[in-house]
């Protein structure tokens, strides 16, 4: 029932939302402060079916302005890094930079939490983790 009543892919394994997910169903999104609204207001429609979520993969997806433009059918002869880019375009596992996550914390109230981003290196996704961390308190 719950799943019937999201949108998208916004729902990761049954009792995970994952942000980003949920920011791609909005092509409209243009900034962060609009997204941590739209995944709340998002996770109020859903009533009691808001207590199933338990858990968060946080990362920031606005890739609305890129899909409003990109191709919606893949081309018969793509490659698989030109596959990979669009992906990536779309659900970009980016931290969150501005303030504002205390309130998506507080509306979904998880009961764990994971960073879901891209890196390249354990020093870098420290820095990531560290950074967004820092907002989850303002």
């Amino acid at each position: 029932e719950m799943t019937s009543s999201l949108v998208g892919s916004e729902m990761c394994i049954r009792d995970r939302l994952d942000t980003g997910h949920l920011m791609n169903t909005n092509i409209s999104l243009s900034n962060e402060l609009e997204a941590v609204s739209f995944i709340c207001q998002t996770v109020e429609n859903l009533g009691m079916y808001k207590n199933y979520i338990h858990g968060m993969h946080l990362s920031c997806s606005l890739s609305g302005s890129y899909q409003k433009h990109s191709c919606k059918a893949v081309p018969e002869s793509c490659s698989m890094t030109e596959i990979m880019h669009h992906v990536t375009s779309i659900d970009q596992h980016l931290i969150f930079k501005e303030s504002g996550l205390k309130s998506l914390i507080e509306c979904i109230e998880p009961s764990y939490l994971v960073h879901e981003l891209f890196y390249d290196n354990l020093a870098e996704l420290s820095v990531l983790v560290q950074t967004q961390q820092k907002l989850l308190l303002k």
